[in-house]
């Protein structure tokens, strides 16, 4: 959904699927698609519910990084 780039590195991000309550494997596998096909040097993908633990499996093993609302509220706090 969005491409942030600094300092020569790219990072893909994912934040379109609010409304389900768990997340699978699927939107994770496109993502970590796109970061390979873009040449990606991370993956974050924003949830607002939980993952299945195979999501979260295959997260680490993809280095996509997980971020829920609590995780969210860090990133903008001084």
């Amino acid at each position: 959904d969005f491409e942030l780039e600094r300092a020569g590195r790219l990072l893909l991000v994912a934040a379109r699927r609010w409304k389900p309550s768990t997340t699978g494997v699927e939107p994770l596998k496109g993502l970590a698609a796109a970061g390979e096909a873009r040449g990606g040097t991370e993956c974050v993908y924003v949830l607002a519910g939980e993952m299945t633990r195979n999501a979260q499996k295959f997260a680490e093993q993809s280095r996509i990084r997980a971020l829920r609302g609590a995780d969210l509220v860090k990133l903008t706090t001084p």
